[in-house]
C-alpha cells in the first residue's frame, strides 16, 4: 500500500475529528463483492472502512483490496490495494431505507505480473464515485449494496459492485 504522507494524514484526522464534533455517531463495516477492469477477469473486492454517519451524510476511512485480476488466456495479473476516503450525500426513500451517493479519493499501488515474474509496482490516486441503497436492521446495524467507479487507474477504468454492512460502535 502507498505510503501517505504526514500532511494527508492529518486532513483526514481533521476531518474525521470535525464530522465527530458534529453530532455524527460512529461506525464500522466491511464490503464485499465483484469488480472489473478493462479486459481483465473479474475479480473479488472489498472494502473494510470506520466512518461516521448522521441523518444526511456520512465519511468513511478505510483500507481498500480493490482486487486480484487475470488476462484470459495470458499469464498476466494485476493486484490493486490502497487507501480510500469517501463523502456519502443520503435521501431517506422510506422508512428503513436510505438512497446514497458517494464520491471519494481513492490512493493506490498496483503490482502488475507478467509470466509469473513481477513488474515494478505503480503508485497513484483517482477519484472514485457511486450509487447505493442502505437498509435499516434494528438501532445499531445497516446492510447495503452499491455500485462504484475508480476512474482512470493507470489508463485502466475499474468498478465493483459490493454488498456489506456496518455497526454503530458505541
Amino acid at each position: 500500500m502507498n505510503n501517505i504522507s504526514y500532511k494527508k494524514l492529518i486532513a483526514i484526522f481533521a476531518i474525521f475529528f470535525s464530522f465527530t464534533a458534529a453530532n455524527a455517531e460512529p461506525y464500522i463495516g466491511i464490503n464485499l463483492g465483484t469488480g472489473s477492469i478493462d479486459n481483465y477477469e473479474d475479480g473479488n473486492s472489498g472494502f473494510i472502512y470506520g466512518g461516521y454517519d448522521n441523518k444526511h451524510w456520512a465519511i468513511e476511512a478505510g483500507v481498500n483490496p480493490l482486487g486480484y485480476y487475470e488476462v484470459p488466456g495470458i499469464d498476466s495479473s494485476i493486484q490493486i490495494d490502497g487507501f480510500e476516503i469517501d463523502l456519502l450525500g443520503k435521501l431517506k426513500i422510506a422508512e428503513r431505507f436510505t438512497a446514497y451517493g458517494s464520491v471519494g479519493y481513492f490512493e493506490y499501488t498496483l503490482k502488475p505480473e507478467v509470466f509469473g515474474v513481477p513488474l515494478s509496482e505503480l503508485d497513484g490516486s483517482t477519484i472514485t464515485y457511486g450509487v447505493g441503497i442502505m437498509m435499516d436492521i434494528g438501532q445499531t446495524l445497516k446492510v447495503r449494496a452499491a455500485y462504484e467507479v475508480y476512474d482512470d487507474i493507470e489508463d485502466l477504468d475499474a468498478s465493483r459492485i459490493v454488498f456489506g454492512v456496518a455497526a454503530k460502535v458505541f
